[in-house]
């Protein structure tokens, strides 16, 4: 009796420290020490969501960051005399997880549902997908699978020319190292040129979300993202995200991220000595 009491606390202390941590789908996070300055952002956002919650979080980078921060993460370094793409591949080898997130740190996550996270990870697994775009996509017809009451993936839209893009993405690793070494010598901007499209269109099963509840989270590029990985993206140009002034844009963003993007304007840019110029983007 007290060899099985002993057994139902170990169980039950391990079944509370799995409901308190974080997800096991690491997050990671590319970035330059050139653009360590946009990083401080995301890692402050991060730490917001996640500080002692135990989410893997891992920080792709040329150089340590060794700004402020409580964010717990670990670092893996890649040759920034290497291409994007190599880079992006040497680190990802180096996970220790099957599937992972992969976002850049100018996109930055507001809120994250890792119980749906989790599902659609059991969907890649249950249907062989090879990655799914976490932006907000316009139903294209296809069949849906439901993740969530307002979450679904679809496959990618064929008559969609941009199938891959930088902003986040769920990846399997075997299917990124893929990719990602069948094109070595793309740069950041190169990335999207059409031969990568062609290539992932030929070679991977892509999925896009789709959700019921999605809000408009910018003025231009991303356009919307779903509530279960909410992000906003804050630069233009390898500038700061021009500044919303009454009038000047006939879109309205969520206010939820209109409040995110005011505190970022007035905590960072609008600051003495702030060195980062301001996009100016006509629409």
């Amino acid at each position: 009796m007290a060899s099985r009491n002993r057994r139902n606390k170990r169980h039950k202390r391990r079944r509370t420290r799995k409901q308190r941590g974080g997800s096991s789908i690491p997050l990671c996070i590319y970035s330059h020490s050139e653009t360590f300055d946009i990083l401080q952002i995301q890692f402050d956002y991060l730490t917001r969501l996640f500080k002692d919650a135990g989410q893997e979080i891992y920080l792709f980078a040329d150089k340590n960051y060794e700004g402020p921060t409580e964010l717990t993460y670990k670092t893996i370094l890649y040759d920034d005399t290497k291409p994007y793409m190599q880079r992006m591949s040497s680190c990802i080898e180096q996970l220790p997880a099957e599937y992972f997130i992969l976002s850049h740190e100018n996109d930055i996550l507001l809120k994250y549902d890792k119980d749906a996270i989790h599902g659609l990870v059991q969907a890649m697994k249950d249907k062989q997908i090879d990655s799914i775009d976490f932006k907000h996509n316009k139903h294209n017809g296809a069949s849906r699978d439901k993740i969530t009451d307002s979450l679904y993936i679809m496959l990618f839209d064929p008559n969609n020319p941009l199938i891959f893009g930088v902003q986040p993405r769920l990846w399997r690793k075997e299917s990124a190292i893929k990719f990602f070494k069948a094109n070595p010598d793309k740069t950041y901007r190169s990335s999207e040129d059409m031969d990568v499209q062609i290539y992932m269109k030929l070679n991977q099963k892509t999925y896009e979300l789709y959700s019921t509840k999605s809000i408009k989270s910018w003025y231009f590029g991303v356009d919307r993202v779903t509530p279960e990985y909410m992000f906003m993206h804050i630069t233009h140009d390898n500038k700061f995200s021009p500044k919303s002034t009454p009038n000047r844009y006939r879109v309205v963003v969520d206010p939820v991220v209109q409040k995110e993007l005011d505190a970022v304007q007035q905590k960072y840019i609008d600051v003495p000595g702030q060195k980062r110029a301001q996009a100016v983007v006509d629409l």
